[in-house]
């Protein structure tokens, strides 16, 4: 899980400096080399994941990709759901929404169209 910390940890600065694409691959990185079996119970590593897979979210979100940043985020309800209650790991919370979580809509406008 260091390693995927580290992903993470790096994703964020890219996130931070607009290295877009950087983020994203990092963030990538993050979550898909813990992703958890449907047989873990380890809520550590659930959490952890869980944390990873809504960062990569928000780095999709940022690409303009809303279909991947659903996807995750649905992942990431997922994984909370499974875990049914707060799992703290190094002093932060992952846990499951307090209500049925709504459609996810992008907050970024859409794209106008160029005038001539």
């Amino acid at each position: 899980m260091r390693e995927a910390s580290v992903a993470s940890g790096r994703s964020w600065v890219y996130l931070r400096d607009a290295r877009l694409d950087d983020a994203e691959r990092t963030a990538d990185i993050s979550y898909t080399s813990i992703e958890p079996a449907y047989s873990d119970r380890d809520p550590v590593l659930l959490a952890t994941y869980g944390w990873h897979v809504t960062f990569a979210a928000v780095v999709a979100a940022r690409q303009g990709d809303t279909a991947a940043a659903e996807d995750l985020l649905s992942q990431g309800f997922a994984v909370a759901a499974r875990l049914g209650r707060d799992v703290m790991v190094n002093g932060t919370a992952f846990a499951p929404p307090p209500s049925p979580p709504r459609p996810w809509v992008s907050p970024c406008p859409p794209a106008r169209p160029e005038r001539p």
